[in-house]
């Protein structure tokens, strides 16, 4: 039933509302690359963002691209990890002894969230990402009452696979180590360092050599084992971020900032997950009178504290899906506080506080975005669901896919074999509208650099307004940097 939705969801934002999430657009970009692009290889992946959702797209892409439908092979795909998501927070309330009804109410908020609704929905990666991080969480967390090794391995497998999906997994498997090891010390702290050293490294085999695989075959494809975090198109150089977007990035103010940062992500907090503030307070008091081990607002906090970092670094971009990992975390830390508390009346002020604040967030983010809305009553309803949040300080992106069904349409015209050298970064989604995406040359073809530095080579050069912020990210540009004075 959560497919369903989910992937209904994604065909109402492309068929009726025309939109979708620029980052869930260059995913299918990546795989439509690998299949069907000018210069089809494994290396069109691109070898900076995590391999996984665009792997996944691939059957999808062969499947659909000749039906005329690739954009919903990101939605089957983002759909499929969204269920899984699901799935994942109800074996977790399932954990923490929630009953039916009120399991059923949290679900249901979760769900539409927008956060949680856009990126299951879209084709991003957070809908696998905290699919697989929440199944690390449930090994982890059945292991810590069971004791059986095979809880523990499922959980390194899951958080493998998450790194897959997204690098700041490496956080989580860091965090999850030292939980590891502070379960021991909380059980026997005379003798607690052998058998937790000998189960850490245990836990840290798996995920070791997922990081180790990703490293070798990005050094045999691109020359550059890191060149996620080096490489054309990683975070380093992306030009939305503080530390080369300057003052005028919607989170400047907390680059280099301890105190700002904390307030960015406290704003953050209260525009996203209201519900991790009572939450976190009443789990630090279950921790101070020794009724939790504090092992879970450890593993909470790590993503957490990861974003901060790099608030404080100027490296976060100002895009609201980087908070998304905060709903989930008030969810589970509400949780764990009502499996904490044996009063019925305590349980049912928890379980009743968590719906109401669970329910704010959809419902002041719906209202929010309702003035970017037109059209019918119902088509505004829709889009106002899924439109990108407008979080405090942040802008937000309608993913119109106008601009891309009219370029392609002026390019598809030209006589087939008329190549066109196209930046990828700022309009490499043309591809999945254009008739021939082999006559389209991009930034992962093999031959685009020489084709770049050969004038002539190609009939066209696709560029962006030197005045537009994409600019910033054109390779042709980079190249001929007086390109629009000749």
């Amino acid at each position: 039933m959560a497919f369903v939705f989910y992937a209904a969801v994604g065909v109402v934002s492309v068929r009726v509302l025309n939109s979708y999430d620029p980052d869930g657009l260059a995913r299918i970009v990546r795989a439509q690359g690998m299949l069907f692009g000018h210069d089809p290889h494994v290396g069109a992946i691109g070898f900076v963002q995590p391999p996984l959702p665009v792997l996944v797209e691939l059957p999808f892409v062969l499947l659909l691209r000749p039906l005329g439908q690739v954009l919903l092979a990101g939605v089957a795909v983002s759909a499929l990890f969204g269920a899984l998501l699901l799935a994942q927070v109800n074996a977790l309330l399932c954990r923490f002894g929630l009953p039916r009804g009120w399991r059923l109410a949290w679900l249901l908020l979760f769900a539409v969230h927008p956060l949680i609704l856009r990126d299951s929905a879209l084709g991003l990666s957070e809908a696998p990402f905290l699919a697989f991080i929440l199944l690390s969480l449930n090994g982890f967390l059945a292991w810590q009452q069971e004791q059986r090794i095979s809880r523990l391995i499922v959980a390194a497998i899951a958080a493998s696979l998450a790194f897959y999906c997204r690098y700041e997994a490496l956080v989580w498997i860091i965090a999850m180590t030292l939980a590891v090891g502070w379960e021991f010390f909380r059980r026997d702290r005379a003798a607690w360092w052998s058998p937790a050293q000998a189960t850490m490294l245990f836990f840290l085999v798996i995920p070791a050599q997922a990081v180790a695989l990703w490293l070798l075959v990005s050094l045999l494809f691109t020359g550059n084992p890191v060149n996620f975090l080096t490489g054309p198109g990683a975070i380093r150089g992306a030009t939305n971020t503080a530390r080369l977007a300057g003052a005028t990035q919607p989170f400047a103010s907390a680059y280099g900032s301890a105190w700002d940062t904390l307030l960015l992500l406290g704003q953050q907090i209260a525009d996203v997950a209201p519900l991790l503030i009572p939450a976190t307070a009443l789990y630090g008091l279950l921790v101070a009178r020794r009724r939790k081990g504090g092992a879970l607002l450890l593993l909470v906090y790590a993503l957490i504290a990861f974003i901060g970092v790099l608030a404080l670094s100027g490296l976060l971009p100002p895009l609201p899906r980087f908070f998304t990992w905060l709903v989930p975390a008030g969810l589970i830390l509400a949780a764990d506080c009502y499996s904490a508390v044996a009063s019925g009346i305590q349980r049912r002020t928890i379980a009743a506080t968590a719906v109401l604040l669970l329910l704010v967030p959809v419902l002041r983010l719906g209202v929010a975005a309702w003035p970017q809305t037109d059209g019918p009553l119902l088509k505004r309803i829709a889009a106002a669901s899924i439109a990108q949040p407008r979080l405090s300080g942040a802008p937000a992106d309608s993913g119109s896919l106008s601009g891309y069904r009219e370029v392609a349409a002026y390019l598809d015209p030209e006589p087939s074999g008329t190549l066109t050298l196209l930046d990828a970064s700022p309009g490499g989604a043309i591809a999945l509208f254009a008739r021939r995406p082999q006559d389209l040359v991009m930034t992962a073809d093999r031959d685009f650099v020489r084709r770049l530095r050969t004038p002539g080579s190609t009939q066209r050069l696709l560029v962006p307004d030197p005045a537009s912020e994409a600019a910033a990210g054109s390779d042709v540009l980079k190249q001929y940097p007086d390109l629009y004075d000749q």
